[in-house]
């Protein structure tokens, strides 16, 4: 190796570095040269390997996009089969969507907020006031109130109740800041001028209750409007619909004991319908990525997902149209490093 050939051209003690005694100088130093390139060769290769440019990575986005499709496909004709249920599908049907225009979070429609920005220095500050003060702040209660929402949800929902699933962690129960930012950017955006923007934001403290059947789907959503808990004031059904991401998207009032009321989010997905989805999302995040640095970007944003990117993966907002194999197997049976076309 380099590294022995350098002992052995520095070493007293050895045979070979006896003998370099008798060499000129001029030849003991181009054997320390020969030994310091060989080291530095090595040592480049024996570095910490640094993460690799991927030239191809759109070969694996255009496969996940065209998989995606796929799970779409699938998401649909369990929405439709759903909606067909002898039990349950006909009562799904009628839930109508409505909205009382009253979603939005109290917590925000303070008088004295309004007059707090105003003293502290009124339309100059309003971008930073909703990003820090008002983001903050519903993220500090969103955090408060979780274990009482849980708890609720829990009473509704126990966790031996057949045919019911509830999916209420605190990783995704409690939306993250950095993603409440981004919304309320959109907002800004979109030319919203009601301040404070922040208060659309209805989906700081969500949960999901995943259903067996169509049947299940409606009791679900009974059982929340029955509750002394929660009062429902916007309903979106998309099944109903047939609207993606093909779920029942319920917004209700919810007050912690000892903490302001906040506007909630619970979805009522069926599990058909459920376990594509996650799926699904994370094969949009593979396909809407021009490069690996960008993905890890995108997983880290989209690990906070909510309703609308939901609808961004179906491909509401976004198509990169229909992708086929240049290669003549089924899609399934080419490798991701074959090249893949647009129609």
């Amino acid at each position: 190796s380099a590294r022995s050939l350098l002992r052995t051209s520095g070493s007293h003690s050895s045979p070979v570095a006896a003998e370099s005694k008798d060499e000129s100088p001029s030849k003991v130093a181009e054997r320390f040269k020969h030994a310091a390139k060989k080291i530095s060769a090595v040592s480049r290769v024996a570095a910490k390997e640094r993460p690799r440019h991927l030239p191809r990575f759109l070969d694996l986005a255009l496969v996940a996009h065209d998989l995606n499709q796929r799970a779409q496909a699938r998401i649909a004709t369990a929405a439709r089969d759903i909606m067909e249920e002898e039990e349950g599908g006909a009562t799904l049907a009628k839930l109508a969507s409505f909205d009382l225009g009253d979603h939005h979070q109290p917590a925000l429609r303070s008088k004295s907020l309004h007059a707090f920005k105003e003293e502290v220095g009124g339309a100059a500050l309003e971008v930073e006031l909703d990003a820090a003060v008002c983001v903050e702040t519903l993220h500090a209660l969103a955090t408060a109130a979780f274990p009482a929402f849980r708890a609720a949800l829990e009473k509704l929902f126990p966790p031996d109740t057949e045919g019911v699933e509830l999916e209420c962690d605190a990783d995704f129960a409690v939306k993250a800041p950095a993603r409440m930012r981004a919304k309320v950017d959109e907002y800004r955006r979109e030319n919203e001028t009601v301040w404070p923007r922040a208060k659309r934001l209805s989906d700081c403290l969500r949960a999901s209750v995943v259903t067996a059947d169509a049947a299940r789907t409606v009791a679900a959503y009974e059982a929340l409007s029955d509750s002394g808990a929660f009062t429902v004031v916007r309903l979106k059904n998309k099944l109903a619909e047939h609207a993606k991401p093909y779920c029942m998207h319920v917004n209700l009032k919810f007050q912690a004991p000892g903490l302001a009321a906040m506007t909630v989010e619970v979805q009522i997905v069926p599990k058909a319908i459920y376990s594509d989805q996650k799926t699904s999302h994370r094969l949009y995040t593979v396909a809407r990525a021009n490069s690996y640095a960008a993905y890890r970007g995108l997983a880290e944003e989209d690990s906070d997902d909510d309703d609308d990117d939901d609808a961004d993966v179906a491909g509401d907002e976004e198509d990169l149209g229909v992708l086929t194999p240049t290669d003549a197997r089924s899609p399934a049976e080419v490798p991701v490093w074959k090249f893949w076309a647009r129609e």
